[in-house]
């Protein structure tokens, strides 16, 4: 993440081109949870190496991805597949984006 400043739950999240993503659920384990759509409602976990820009004035958080390239980034799954006795994902256990090389 290029910015230290921290991201807050509710902030809307846009790809580098503009495409509205969702907003923000939960920042934990080093990945940004987006909850996404209204009628379908689903999750994107963005890892924090991916957000490229963080307007705190806006309260608006940028990926550094095109909206063409979200569904074959892997970010519709769970870090590790890390998911709570609950059915919910558990953020603090980390992991590693699919498809991201070792060591990542």
């Amino acid at each position: 993440m290029r910015e230290s400043r921290p991201i807050q739950p509710g902030w809307d999240v846009y790809t580098r081109d503009g495409e509205h993503i969702g907003r923000v659920g939960d920042v934990a384990g080093g990945y940004v949870t987006v909850e996404t759509g209204l009628r379908d409602p689903r999750r994107r976990f963005i890892p924090a190496s991916s957000i490229r820009e963080v307007e705190p004035e806006r309260g608006r958080v940028v990926v550094d991805a095109a909206g063409a390239e979200l569904d074959r980034l892997g970010w519709d799954r769970p870090p590790g597949d890390a998911v709570d006795h609950d059915g919910t994902w558990e953020g603090s256990r980390g992991g590693r984006p699919r498809g991201a090389p070792d060591g990542a």
